[in-house]
């Protein structure tokens, strides 16, 4: 590519950022960010005038903010632009078909399944060209040809997306996915995150986010790939908010993460609690979140039922030796509004407490109380052994689900009880087979038998 076009390439992608008010809602507030008035005699793209030096060095300070505030790369956004811009052109009669989208979003995030109609949009299209799509089509972005000008409501462009995008993104294991509430959250209470370029980085972290998750593989390879990023900090022992005598936090290490109890002292007899379920996982940039489950959650789970999103609570974490400091991430989560935790001066006071055999116990959530054993014996080529508290081994066939052949023997897998039912559980997998009677054990395939063979 010679001087002259790279000079009309980056003419005219400054103007597709200045007409389609990606990074600012209106041309005054462009021209605040920039440093000077932009109109349609001062556009960005006349900035410079013949010095390709100058207009390159727009774009790319352009670049720098767009990787600053989304962590997105602006010449991949501008060229997706234009690239689903002629898309829609060309297959405008196609596109029209009101199933397109979610097919589409299924093809990409989903299954891989592609519709014979749908061939078109498999040839056509890249992962990275669906975010575009998805807004141009819904109406979040403009067409390239529109002379809207400034944006009229951000804000209704942000909820139409959001309502949108839970209609499209089903989750497997839980009633909706945590991304779409987290994303709210953030642009909720950030009104600078309100312009096109963020409503762009909404709607591909939460495709992304659906992809990793949105059928069984995918969420077996996800969660092997968050046990890669799980870390067990140094919190066992008990911790308190305010330093009291009477209410305090009971951090528990078990296999796969921590039951975290939070105990009330009714008087000098009784002493009540909840038990949560806690796991910490570090990200790439060594920032630290926590994921809250309550205890209700138990009945959604042993069922194989979407657990609502409201029982499941997360946190940025950040974690010193005496002091753990909590800022959740989605609204709703009312049952955990603990900000802060100090490891107590009254540990030893506190830890007989627990330990007074004489004291009532209530748990406060007593219809939740289960128990889970970490079982499993043996993986054969086509069964899964776990030992049996009465004796014996269940042994299940791999052909249940196909992930089931991804099972290895470190697995958080075992034997779940709860309310006189009995199921073979893999968490990992966010898979339960009941096995109370031999009838649901006959059903599934399911038997005990006294020795492992393969």
């Amino acid at each position: 590519m010679n001087d002259n076009e790279r000079m009309i390439q980056v003419e005219r992608w400054l103007r597709l950022i200045e007409r389609t008010r990606l990074f600012c809602n209106t041309a005054d507030e462009l021209g605040q960010m920039v440093g000077f008035s932009v109109s349609s005699r001062n556009s960005l793209s006349r900035k410079g005038g013949n010095s390709l030096f100058m207009k390159e060095a727009i774009f790319h300070q352009l670049c720098h903010i767009c990787k600053e505030q989304t962590g997105l790369d602006l010449q991949e956004i501008v060229e997706a632009y234009e690239y689903v811009d002629d898309f829609i052109d060309r297959y405008a009669t196609l596109l029209r078909d009101e199933k397109v989208l979610s097919q589409t979003v299924d093809i990409f995030y989903g299954s891989g399944d592609v519709p014979e109609e749908l061939a078109f949009v498999k040839k056509r299209l890249e992962e990275k060209h669906i975010p575009i799509l998805f807004l141009m089509l819904t109406g979040g972005l403009p067409r390239m040809s529109a002379r809207g000008g400034d944006v009229q409501n951000i804000q209704e462009d942000f909820r139409r997306s959001f309502m949108l995008l839970r209609g499209l993104c089903k989750n497997l294991f839980l009633q909706e996915l945590p991304a779409i509430s987290i994303m709210e959250s953030g642009v909720r209470t950030n009104p600078e995150k309100w312009n096109r370029l963020h409503l762009i980085y909404v709607t591909s972290f939460i495709l992304n986010a659906y992809g990793a998750i949105s059928t069984q593989e995918r969420l077996s390879l996800a969660n092997r790939e968050m046990i890669q990023r799980r870390i067990e900090p140094n919190v066992e022992g008990i911790w308190t908010e305010d330093d009291s005598f009477t209410t305090f936090w009971y951090f528990e290490k078990i296999s796969n993460g921590y039951y975290l109890y939070h105990y009330k002292l009714n008087g000098q007899r009784e002493l009540a609690y909840t038990k949560y379920f806690v796991s910490f996982y570090k990200n790439d940039d060594d920032s630290v979140e926590a994921v809250v489950v309550h205890p209700k959650s138990i009945r959604y789970i042993v069922n194989n039922q979407p657990i609502p999103i409201i029982l499941v609570a997360y946190q940025y974490c950040q974690l010193t030796q005496d002091e753990i400091n909590l800022t959740p991430q989605n609204d709703g989560n009312d049952w955990f509004s603990v900000s802060r935790l100090r490891r107590s001066s009254h540990a030893e006071y506190l830890q007989k407490l627990i330990d007074d055999d004489s004291r009532k116990r209530v748990n406060e959530c007593s219809d939740t109380d289960y128990s889970f054993t970490n079982c499993l014996a043996a993986i054969t080529p086509e069964h899964i052994y776990m030992e049996r508290s009465e004796g014996g081994y269940y042994k299940i066939p791999k052909s249940l689900n196909d992930v089931l052949y991804d099972v290895q023997i470190d697995d958080n897998a075992g034997i779940m009880r709860f309310e006189g039912l009995t199921s073979v559980a893999f968490d990992d997998k966010s898979l339960y087979y009941d096995v109370t009677t031999e009838e649901k054990m006959g059903e599934l395939g399911i038997r005990v038998v006294d020795v492992i063979t393969k």
